[in-house]
């Protein structure tokens, strides 16, 4: 007799989850200093200009596309579909020259344009539009320090804050050796500065150029620790949390393509974004990532994942942090299962918790936002007010009438008391 236990075998099957929907918002490559210090001797070697892609840069991201077409192989055709993949980016050169370089190397064994690719020039780069958010309405990528008055009014209140000014006391000696060195005016002796210099430091070492001898390897390890615990102290205040890149703006951006697929509104299958270090650094503070302090590498990408369990959907948010690989580590959303998949509705609830659905009107000074709620729920108030007056003056208006007719019948009111009509009445 065969077992119980092995013929249940023969009738229940595991249920396998499918992906069905990728978000993914990456870095741009490998690029020139965005703004090197004063005492900089190496301008003319960024030949294609500061801030912008190297070659390095645009040869990562066509990489990038390659490993993300096999590495998520079973959620693409075969062939090309104009409707399968969305790239968007910030409106900065490197960011859109990021997301072209990505979907060439991603669509490079399709069949699309194979007639130019066969042809006579055998065109072996992809054009694939590129959709950019200009920078008067970015609130979600790389715009906040600079449109939204709420972060930098936070950001401002974080900098005046005991927490920071310690911070700034027990670094000062390095902040003003390496202000001094890198040729900045006393005025200009700052965090903000030491990172500039810190970012020039690390786009030279990545492209082979000599550092100056007094940025010795010793000072700028301790200057990249200050660099990124100043970020990390900055990410804890819950308020630049909130309106940073990457904070709430983005929450709003990247459920709204969720929320697109769920309700079957978009074709897509997958929608990725380039952007900046700060705007993963944003989401990640607000996944209560631990390690804020490491800068998000070149190409680096945050994956959210949904998959399709029978009719439920489930969500996972990996990171990938390495620019060369696909490796990842899962991303613990607040509230959903640890080190586990997240159901969708759960999900949901506890990334709306972070969300800023109207960001241009969230990011308006903190006076202004009170004055239109204000003006918005007391004006429902005020028109409840009139109302019920208006009412009241008709109603009296219309007695007074009838009362009015009665005196000069028998000049006598109700009740047979006299009646004088009141003296705003013969105004009307």
């Amino acid at each position: 007799m065969i077992p119980i236990s092995i013929c249940l075998l023969f009738f229940i099957q595991p249920v396998v989850s499918k992906l069905v929907f990728l978000q993914t918002a990456c870095r741009h490559g490998d690029r020139a200093p965005a703004g090197p210090y004063p005492s900089y001797k190496h301008n003319d070697f960024w030949t294609n200009g500061l801030g912008r892609l190297t070659d390095q840069g645009v040869l990562q991201c066509y990489n990038n596309g390659k490993m993300y077409r096999e590495y998520y192989s079973d959620l693409f055709s075969s062939t090309y579909d104009p409707e399968e993949m969305v790239v968007s980016s910030s409106s900065i050169d490197r960011t859109s020259t990021s997301g072209a370089a990505f979907a060439s190397g991603f669509l490079r064994k399709l069949d699309y344009l194979s007639s130019l690719k066969s042809g006579k020039e055998k065109l072996t780069f992809v054009p694939y539009p590129v959709h950019d958010i200009s920078l008067d309405i970015d609130y979600y990528l790389i715009g906040s320090a600079v449109i939204c008055d709420r972060y930098k009014s936070s950001y401002e209140r974080f900098v005046s804050s005991n927490q920071y000014k310690l911070f700034v006391a027990k670094n000062q000696d390095l902040i003003n050796q390496v202000c001094e060195k890198a040729g900045y005016s006393m005025d200009s002796w700052s965090i903000h500065s030491v990172k500039q210099v810190y970012d020039t430091a690390v786009c030279d070492k990545a492209n082979g150029v000599e550092l100056p001898e007094w940025l010795e390897e010793d000072l700028l390890a301790n200057i990249t620790e200050m660099v990124g615990m100043a970020k990390k102290l900055a990410l804890t205040d819950s308020d630049v949390r909130k309106f940073h890149v990457g904070g709430g703006a983005f929450v709003h951006l990247i459920l709204e393509n969720l929320r697109s697929f769920v309700n079957g509104s978009t074709k897509s299958k997958f929608n990725i974004i380039y952007a900046h270090d700060t705007t993963l650094l944003g989401f990640l503070a607000n996944m209560e990532y631990g390690h804020l302090e490491r800068n998000p590498n070149y190409s680096s990408c945050i994956n959210i994942e949904i998959h399709q369990n029978e009719s439920e959907y489930f969500v996972d948010v990996m990171y990938k942090r390495e620019t060369d690989s696909m490796q990842m580590e899962r991303l613990n959303v607040p509230d959903c299962p640890e080190d586990d998949s997240c159901p969708w509705n759960l999900f949901l609830a506890s990334m709306e918790t972070l969300e800023l659905p109207n960001p241009s009107l969230a990011c308006r000074p903190t006076d202004i936002v009170l004055q239109v709620t204000f003006t918005a729920s007391h004006l429902i108030v005020s028109c409840v007010a009139i109302s019920i007056l208006l009412i009241t003056l008709l109603t009296v208006a219309f007695s007074c009438g009838k009362n009015r007719e009665a005196t000069k019948l028998n000049s006598r009111s109700l009740y047979n008391m006299p009646y004088e009509p009141l003296k705003f009445m013969h105004d009307i």
